[in-house]
């Protein structure tokens, strides 16, 4: 009964707008007859801290903002901080609140882990760019159905280089090697690989988190406006047509 709602309020529709082509796909191929649209979303506001500096005197730290769900790939996240710890000595920030905050606390105690691990709770504002300011790695593991995660565009805005999954609206954005290293989803040892290497290359570091600075200006307001006017253009255009 949903699925037959969703197609009736599809074909009622006279277009709809998703963050990025795989979704795009997903929708037509559900409803050939739907118009649908790809465009961004526009980057949220930086608030006016310093340029992003690694964290001195203290190991660098990896960073993850999120709900805390299995589906955000955190707990993969722990699972291969020990991999990490034995190449680089580093420490993990997860950022944010969710129904598994209990449980990767209880997973970093039983891998010998827990005093690398941070859990502030969900951060905003100044005291959430500080700590992106302060990261040297931003990784996000998800395999959540979502189109393009707003806490990497702040990462990218931060000048961070980025470990995610290849989907959704990183797939379309983000370029391997310059913007991101890909790692499959629910793959410990693959994001282990893809940190450690982060970690241990400065120059690679510097290079992505300049090149993610330039890139997102791609999102800035102006730029993403007139995207949503052609699609909507686009929309009324045939609307009128028929």
């Amino acid at each position: 009964m949903f699925k037959y709602a969703t197609r009736a309020l599809l074909r009622r529709a006279d277009g709809v707008l998703v963050l990025s082509r795989e979704e795009q796909r997903q929708w037509q191929q559900f409803e050939p007859r739907a118009k649908v649209l790809v465009v961004r979303n526009v980057r949220p506001p930086a608030p006016a801290i310093a340029e992003h500096d690694e964290r001195s005197g203290g190991p660098p730290t990896i960073l993850c903002v999120s709900r805390l769900m299995a589906s955000k790939g955190v707990h993969d996240l722990v699972r291969a901080l020990p991999v990490v710890l034995s190449r680089v000595p580093s420490r993990l920030i997860l950022a944010g609140n969710g129904p598994e905050t209990a449980s990767l606390r209880t997973l970093a105690d039983d891998l010998d882990v827990g005093d690398s691990l941070e859990l502030p709770g969900y951060v905003s504002g100044a005291q959430l760019w500080r700590l992106y300011s302060d990261a040297a790695v931003f990784a996000l593991p998800t395999y959540h159905d979502e189109g393009f995660p707003t806490v990497i565009l702040e990462a990218m805005a931060a000048g961070l280089p980025i470990v995610t999954t290849s989907a959704r609206g990183s797939a379309d954005h983000l370029e391997e090697g310059d913007n991101a290293l890909f790692v499959p989803a629910k793959d410990p040892a693959a994001l282990a690989e893809a940190l450690a290497r982060l970690l241990a290359n400065d120059d690679l570091r510097r290079s992505m988190g300049e090149a993610n600075r330039a890139k997102v200006t791609e999102f800035d307001p102006d730029p993403v406006a007139r995207e949503y006017l052609d699609a909507l253009e686009q929309i009324v255009t045939d609307r009128n047509g028929r």
